[in-house]
C-alpha cells in the first residue's frame, strides 16, 4: 500500500539534512500575498510542533552523519555520548531560530497551495487533515522515523527522494493504524487524487529549500561555541 498523501505532506524537515542539489530560486522564501485559506492548509500540513519534532530528528541524525565522518570523533569509545551533548546543549539554539522561520515556510506552502489548487480542494484537504484520523497519520508518520540511522537521510539530495523517503515512512505509519483508519486515508485519497498528486512536487521543492537554507551567522557562531565548549571539555 503507498499512501499519496505522504507525497503531500512532504518531510518535516529531513530535507535540509541532504546534499541537496535543488536550487533556491531569488524570493522564492519571502513573505508573499497568499490567501488566508492556503496560510491555514500550510499550518494543518506542517503543525509546528510535529515541524520540529520531526527537525530535531534530522538535527540528530545530520550530527552522527557529519561528525561520524571525522576520524577525530568517530574513532572514540564515547562517541554516542559526545553526539548525546553536542545534541543537548545545541538543538534548543537551532530549534529557537527554526521557530522564528516558521511564517517564511507557511508564506512559502501557501503560494504553492494557492498557485496549485483551488480553494475546494484545499478546504477538503485541511478537513481530512484537522480530522482525528489525520491528526493521528501526522504524528504517526513522526514516530515512524524515531528509529532512522543517519544513513536513512543521507541520501537525500532532491525533491524526488524526499516524496520517496516520505513514502517509506508513510506506509510505515499507516501499518500501525487500524484497518478502518487506513480504509478513510485511502478513501480521501481516492477523492483527492489528482488535487494531491498536482501540488506534491512544488511543495517537496519547497520545503527542500526552506530546509537547505543555513542559519544566521549568528546562530552559527552561538552552535560553533556549543561544539568548543564540548571539545574543550573533552580535551578534543
Amino acid at each position: 500500500m503507498r499512501f499519496v498523501l505522504v507525497a503531500f505532506l512532504a518531510a518535516l524537515t529531513l530535507g535540509g539534512c541532504g546534499n541537496s542539489t535543488d536550487t533556491a530560486e531569488p524570493g522564492a522564501l519571502e513573505s508573499s500575498n497568499a490567501s488566508a485559506a492556503a496560510l491555514e492548509l500550510a499550518q494543518a500540513a506542517q503543525p509546528e510542533d510535529i515541524f520540529l519534532d520531526g527537525a530535531e530528528i534530522g538535527f540528530r541524525l545530520g550530527l552522527a552523519n557529519e561528525f561520524g565522518r571525522d576520524p577525530t570523533y568517530a574513532r572514540r569509545d564515547d562517541f554516542a555520548e559526545i553526539m548525546a551533548d553536542i545534541h543537548e546543549r545545541a538543538w534548543p539554539v537551532y530549534r529557537e531560530s527554526l521557530a522564528d522561520r516558521m511564517p517564511e515556510l507557511y508564506a512559502g506552502l501557501a503560494e504553492v497551495y494557492d498557485d496549485q489548487l483551488s480553494v475546494e480542494e484545499m478546504d477538503r484537504i485541511q478537513t481530512f487533515l484537522e480530522s482525528e484520523t489525520g491528526e493521528k497519520f501526522l504524528r504517526m508518520s513522526l514516530g515512524a522515523m524515531e528509529g532512522l540511522s543517519p544513513d536513512a537521510i543521507d541520501g537525500i539530495a532532491t525533491s524526488s527522494d524526499l516524496e520517496a523517503f516520505n513514502a517509506q515512512t508513510g506506509m510505515n505509519a499507516a501499518a500501525q493504524m487500524s484497518a478502518a483508519e487506513q480504509a478513510e486515508i485511502v478513501e480521501f485519497e481516492r477523492e483527492n487524487y489528482e488535487a494531491l498528486t498536482r501540488v506534491a512536487g512544488p511543495a517537496n521543492r519547497m520545503i527542500m529549500r526552506f530546509g537547505q537554507q543555513p542559519p544566521s551567522a549568528e546562530v552559527q557562531a552561538r552552535l560553533a561555541e556549543v561544539v568548543d565548549e564540548i571539545k574543550a571539555e573533552r580535551g578534543l
